[in-house]
C-alpha cells in the first residue's frame, strides 16, 4: 500500500512484542509519528507464500547478464596481450592502453623502435605462447618484424573486440585509486530497540564500523590518460585533452625496457662526437649518416667505442664492425654498410673502426651450441633449447629441484662449477678471440655471456676490438678508463685470488680520438603514472636495473590490492610472462588458490625479491634459473607437469604449462578438479604420488598423461609436436653448418697432402697457414644480416705457404676462396675470391650428411684411397713415395683402422672403420665441374663443445689430365684464432 493512499491520521495499536513473531516499524507521514506491527514470517517459505499471494511483491527472474569485472592493462606488448588473454579466459573484460599505435610494444613498430639486424636471441620455441606456436616454416630466430606479426595474430586470434577493448595510440597519464566522497551527515534516526541475541538473526550482517582502508579497497581504479599517437584511421592527436575511466583491477605490463638508463660520467655531456644510447641505434647507417655529417662540419668520424656489457652491446658492436668498422687482417678496408637513402651524398665514407669497451669479459655465445660436450661430432640446437631442459637445471638429480623451488642464491662451489662449465663449451676465449675476454675456469663470479653469432668472428678477425675497462670520464673526445671487475665475468664481489690480480694490473690507456660513443648500458621501466605512496608501498627504486619492484613473484602486493604487474622485470620470457598473467588474472577474478592469496605468503615473496636485490654478487639476471622460475609458478597456479611428463619432454617450453589446466581453470569451468572429466584430477595425484615416489610412473599415470594430451588446446598440442620435430631435426644434423661456419674464423696451421697417378702432375706437401677473416656476405658488399651461425657475414680465406714437391723444388704457394652461410638454406657456399673479399666465381657447397649416411659415406671413401695406393708403384720414386704416403692418408683417414682391408663398405672391418670416421666429427661433401675435370671434396669437422679441434678437406680431381687427391688438415694456431691487436 502506497503511502499517499494514507488520507486520514492512522491511531497507534497497542501490540504485545513479546512475541519474536512481531516488530515495531516507525515513520513520519504528515509530520506525525505512525508505528505499526508487522508479523515476522516463522520462515522462508511462509514468505515466499504471502509474496505469491500479494500480486503487487511478485518478482520476475532477472534476465540480464552480469557485468564482468573491469580490467586496464597498460601496455600492448606480449605481457599486456597475455594479461588481457588471461583475463579474458577468467570471464573479465579486458582494456589494454598503448601508447604506440599498433599492437606488439617495441616489436610492433619494429621499423621504428629497433635494428635492422635484431633478432631475438633466444628461439622461436620460448619466444612462443603456450597454445600459439608460430607458423610452419618460421626460422629458429626470427626478426623484430616477425615477432610483431606473430604478436599481431596472437592478438586477432584472442582478444576480438567484445572480449577486449584497444586504446592503441593512448598515453596512460595517471592511475588513481580515489578516496571516496564526503557523504553528507544524515538526519539522525529515531531510537532503535537494543538488538538482543534473541533479535539478532543469522542473516543479519553484524553490525561493526567499516575502516576507510577497506572503503577503499571497495572503490574501482581510475585511469587517465590521453592521445599520445593517433590510432590506425584517427587524425592528429588532441594532446590536450585528457580522459577517465574506472576499473576494478589494473594490470601494468609497461615491460622493462621502457626508458634508457644512462650512468652519470662526468664529462659525457660535453663530448663533442655523436652520443648515441642503443634503444636509440638503427643500424649501422646510423652512424654514416653522422659520420657523413661530421665531414661536412670539418671532422671525420673514423673510432667508435661501444661501451657495455650485455646482449646490446655485444650485437651493436658487431652489427657496425660487420658492416662497415675495422680494416681486416690482409690490410683491406671492410665493405660499405647497409644502402643508405638516396637523398644521402656521402654514403661511402671511410670504414670506422670500432672498439668494444666492456667492464668486464663474459662469454661469447652464438645462437647454436652443442647438445653434448664429449662427442667430436655433437648434435646443435638453439641454445635455449640447450640450456632449458628439466635434465640440464644444476643438481637436478636432487629432490629439491624436484620439487620446483627455484635456485636464487648460487653458492662460491656452484659459480665455479657455473664458470668451468662454459669453459668447456667456449674455450679459451683469452687465446681464441681477446685477452680482453678471457675468464678463468675456476673463477668464482657468477657467470655471464653475450648470445651473439657475428661477434666471436669478427674479434677473431682482427674487424672488431675489445678494451676491458669501465668508462671513468670523458675528457674532450677521449675515453678515461678505469679497471673493470676481474676476469670472472660477474658484476659482484671477486674472489681474493681474482680481486689482488685485479689491483695489481694497470688501469687501460685512454681512448683517444674517439669520434662516436654508443651506450649500451640498458634499459628501466618507467611507472610515473603510478601514485607516489604506491611506489613507496612496492619498494620502488627507479635507478636500479636488478630489482626494480618489490612484488609476490613479480605480480602482486598485499597491501596494494586490486593491482598487479606482468612482465615488469628482466627476461622476460613467454612462458613466464604467460604464468604471471595467469595468476593477475586470478587474483581479479578472486579465484587465486589460498595458498597464494594469503596475506602472509604475499609478505614472505616480497621480502625474497628484497633478499634478491640486496644478495651480492649480483648475477645477470634475478632469474637466472629461468626453470626453477617458470616452475615455481606453475607449481603455484596447479599447472605444472607431473614427473613423468618432465621425464618424456624434456626440453621446457610454454606449451607444457597449458596441457594440464589446474584447479583455477577448473574453478572458471563452474566444475572441481575431482570432477573435471578426470583429467586434472588425474593429474594432480599423478603429480603427488610421483613425487613421493621418485618418478616410477604407473600404466594409469601414463594413461592420465595421455588424456590430458587429448584434452588441451589444439594449439597447445601442435606446439609440442614443432618442438618434438625440430629436435629430430637438430639430431639429425640440422645446423651443423651453422656451428662449423661460427667457428672457422681465425688463423689455423695448414699441412697438406698431394698425391699425383699422373707422373705429369707433381706429388708433395704444402705446409704454411691458413686465415678466415670476416667480411660483408654479399657479392656487392653489402652487409645483410641474418639469424643462424655468423648470420650477414663471410670469410675470405687466404692460404699462404710453401709446396715442397717429391724429389723436386720448393715454392710458395698462395690461394683465395669466399666462404658465405646460407641461414636460409642452412649450407655454406664457398666462391672464388675476384678482387680481394668479392665473390668470383660458384665453387661448390657443403653438404652435411645426416647420422645414418655418415658411416656409409666413409667407408666407401676410404676404399678408393686404399686401391689407389695399393697400384703399381708410379714410373718415379717421387711417385712411389706419394702412393706410400697415400696409403698412409687412408689408413688414419677413417679414424685409425687400415682402410686397406675395408674392400667392401659391408665388411666387418669397413663397418668398424666407418664408425670411428664417424665419431671422429661431423662430415660434409661437395663437387664442382671445372670445364672437364671433376672435383669431389669431403670435408670433417671435429668439435671439443662449441670450438673446432680440426678440420680436413679432401679433394680428389679426376679429368683428362689430372688424377691426384689433396688432403689437408686444419689445427688451430698456438696463439688460437685472435689476431694480434696492438695498442689503441
Amino acid at each position: 500500500m502506497l503511502l499517499s493512499s494514507f488520507q486520514r491520521p492512522l491511531h497507534p495499536q497497542t501490540v504485545s512484542t513479546k512475541n519474536n513473531n512481531f516488530a515495531p516499524i516507525h515513520f513520519q507521514h504528515q509530520g506525525r509519528q505512525l508505528s505499526f506491527i508487522l508479523q515476522r514470517a516463522r520462515s522462508s517459505h511462509s514468505r515466499a507464500t504471502r509474496a505469491s499471494a500479494m500480486p503487487h511483491a511478485r518478482r520476475e527472474p532477472s534476465t540480464t547478464t552480469p557485468q564482468p569485472k573491469s580490467v586496464a592493462v597498460i601496455g600492448g606488448g606480449l605481457a599486456g596481450l597475455s594479461a588481457a588473454k588471461a583475463a579474458v579466459q577468467a570471464g573479465l573484460l579486458p582494456t589494454i592502453f598503448d601508447r604506440r599505435p599498433s599492437i606488439g610494444g617495441m616489436w610492433g613498430d619494429a621499423a621504428g623502435a629497433t635494428y635492422a639486424s635484431l633478432h631475438t636471441n633466444v628461439s622461436r620455441f620460448t619466444c612462443s605462447f603456450s597454445d600459439f606456436p608460430w607458423p610452419p616454416g618460421s626460422p629458429d630466430f626470427p626478426t623484430a618484424a616477425q615477432v610483431g606479426d606473430y604478436l599481431s595474430a596472437y592478438q586477432r586470434a584472442f582478444l576480438p573486440p567484445d572480449k577486449c577493448r584497444l586504446r592503441l595510440g593512448c598515453e596512460v597519464l595517471r592511475v588513481l585509486r580515489p578516496s571516496p566522497p564526503p557523504a553528507p551527515p544524515p538526519p539522525p534516526p529515531p531510537p532503535l530497540p537494543p538488538r538482543t541475541p534473541e533479535t539478532q538473526h543469522a542473516g543479519d550482517p553484524p553490525r561493526t564500523e567499516q575502516t576507510r582502508t577497506e572503503q577503499q579497497q571497495q572503490l574501482p581504479w581510475v585511469v587517465e590518460w590521453h592521445e599520445a599517437q593517433p590510432s590506425p584511421g584517427a587524425s592528429a592527436p588532441t594532446h590536450g585533452s585528457s580522459h577517465t575511466q574506472h576499473f576494478d583491477f589494473v594490470v601494468v605490463a609497461s615491460g622493462f625496457c621502457a626508458a634508457p638508463r644512462i650512468p652519470s660520467i662526468p664529462g659525457l655531456d660535453s663530448f663533442p662526437g655523436l652520443l648515441l644510447h642503443s634503444a636509440a641505434y638503427r643500424g649501422p647507417h646510423s652512424l654514416r649518416l653522422a659520420a657523413a655529417a661530421a665531414a661536412g662540419a670539418g671532422r671525420r668520424c673514423r673510432r667508435v667505442a661501444v661501451v657495455g656489457a650485455g646482449h646490446s652491446a655485444a650485437d651493436i658492436a658487431a652489427d657496425i664492425a660487420a658492416a662497415g668498422g675495422g680494416t681486416g687482417a690482409g690490410g683491406g678496408t671492410a665493405a660499405a654498410a647497409a644502402p643508405e637513402p638516396a637523398s644521402d651524398p656521402d654514403a661511402s665514407v671511410m670504414p670506422m673502426e670500432v672498439i668494444h669497451v666492456t667492464p668486464r669479459p663474459f662469454w661469447v655465445l652464438p645462437r647454436y651450441l652443442p647438445l653434448s660436450l664429449d662427442a667430436a661430432a655433437p648434435p646443435f640446437a638453439p641454445l635455449d633449447v640447450m640450456c632449458h631442459r628439466w635434465s640440464a637445471r644444476p643438481g637436478c638429480e636432487g629432490a629439491e629441484n624436484d620439487k620446483g623451488r627455484e635456485r636464487l642464491f648460487a653458492s662460491r662451489e656452484e659459480r665455479v662449477k657455473d664458470n668451468a662449465f662454459w669453459a668447456t663449451v667456449c674455450g679459451d676465449q683469452g687465446a681464441l678471440l681477446s685477452p680482453a675476454l678471457a675468464i678463468s675456469p675456476g673463477s668464482s663470479e657468477p657467470m655471464v655471456g653475450s648470445i651473439t653469432d657475428c661477434y666471436g668472428p669478427l674479434v677473431a678477425s682482427g674487424r672488431l676490438k675489445v678494451l676491458r675497462g669501465r668508462l671513468h670520464r670523458v675528457e674532450g673526445s677521449t675515453l678515461e678508463l678505469s679497471g673493470g671487475p676481474p676476469g670472472g665475468g660477474g658484476g659482484g664481489g671477486a674472489a681474493a685470488a681474482d680481486s689482488a690480480v685485479a689491483a695489481a694490473a694497470p688501469p687501460p690507456a685512454p681512448l683517444r680520438d674517439v669520434d662516436a660513443i654508443v651506450l649500451c648500458t640498458g634499459m628501466r621501466p618507467s611507472l610515473s603514472f603510478l601514485p607516489a605512496e604506491v611506489l613507496e608501498t612496492l619498494s620502488y627504486t627507479p635507478y636500479d636495473d636488478y630489482v626494480p619492484l618489490a612484488l609476490h613473484r613479480q605480480v602482486l602486493h598485499p597491501d596494494v590490492p586490486g593491482l598487479a604487474f606482468v612482465g615488469v622485470f628482466r627476461s622476460p620470457f613467454f612462458a613466464v610472462v604467460e604464468l604471471q598473467a595467469r595468476l593477475a588474472a586470478a587474483a581479479a577474478a578472486g579465484t587465486l588458490p589460498a595458498a597464494e592469496a594469503d596475506p602472509a605468503a604475499q609478505r614472505a615473496g616480497v621480502d625474497l625479491e628484497l633478499r634478491v636485490r640486496q644478495y651480492e654478487p649480483r648475477t645477470p639476471y634475478p632469474r637466472v634459473d629461468f626453470v626453477g622460475h617458470a616452475d615455481g609458478l606453475a607449481a603455484a597456479l596447479g599447472v605444472r607437469p607431473p614427473a613423468e611428463w618432465r621425464a618424456a619432454h624434456d626440453v621446457i617450453v610454454a606449451a607444457h604449462y597449458g596441457v594440464f589446466p589446474g584447479p583455477s581453470a577448473a574453478a572458471n569451468s563452474t566444475t572441481t578438479a575431482e570432477t573435471q572429466g578426470g583429467e586434472a584430477a588425474a593429474a594432480a595425484r599423478t603429480t603427488a604420488a610421483v613425487d613421493d615416489d621418485d618418478g616410477d610412473a604407473s600404466a594409469a599415470a601414463a594413461a592420465a598423461m595421455g588424456d590430458a594430451v587429448a584434452a588441451a588446446p589444439e594449439g597447445v598440442r601442435r606446439a609440442l609436436d614443432d618442438v618434438a620435430a625440430a629436435m629430430r631435426s637438430y639430431r639429425g644434423g640440422h645446423r651443423v653448418a651453422s656451428a662449423v661456419f661460427h667457428d672457422l674464423a681465425g688463423e689455423w696451421a695448414l699441412h697438406r697432402r698431394i698425391v699425383s697417378r699422373l707422373p705429369s702432375s707433381p706429388s708433395g706437401e704444402v705446409t704454411g697457414r691458413a686465415t678466415f677473416t670476416a667480411t660483408a656476405a654479399d657479392t656487392s658488399g653489402v652487409y645483410s644480416p641474418a639469424a643462424g651461425g655468423a648470420g650477414g657475414l663471410s670469410y675470405l680465406y687466404e692460404e699462404q705457404g710453401q709446396f715442397a714437391m717429391l724429389g723436386g723444388p720448393v715454392m710458395r704457394v698462395r690461394r683465395e676462396y669466399v666462404y658465405a652461410y646460407d641461414s636460409t638454406a642452412d649450407r655454406i657456399d664457398v666462391f672464388f675470391a675476384e678482387g680481394g673479399s668479392r665473390r668470383g666465381a660458384f665453387f661448390h657447397s657443403l653438404r652435411f650428411l645426416p647420422p645414418e649416411e655418415q658411416s656409409s659415406s666413409a667407408a666407401a671413401a676410404a676404399a678408393p684411397a686404399a686401391a689407389a695406393a695399393a697400384q703399381p708403384a708410379a714410373a718415379t720414386s717421387a711417385e712411389a713415395a706419394a702412393a706410400t704416403a697415400a696409403a698412409d692418408v687412408a689408413a688414419t683417414d677413417a679414424g685409425g683402422a687400415s682402410a686397406a682391408t675395408a674392400s667392401s663398405p659391408a665388411s666387418p672391418a669397413a663397418g668398424a672403420a666407418a664408425a670411428a670416421a664417424a665419431a671422429a666429427g661431423w662430415r660434409a661433401v661437395g663437387e664442382h665441374l671445372c670445364v672437364r675435370d671433376m672435383y669431389d671434396a669431403s670435408y670433417r669437422f671435429s668439435f671439443q663443445g662449441l670450438r673446432l679441434r680440426q678440420f680436413e678437406i679432401e679433394f680428389r680431381v679426376k679429368g683428362p689430365n689430372k688424377d691426384y687427391t689433396a688432403t689437408a688438415t686444419y689445427t688451430r694456431q698456438p696463439g688460437g684464432g685472435r689476431i694480434p691487436y696492438e695498442g689503441c
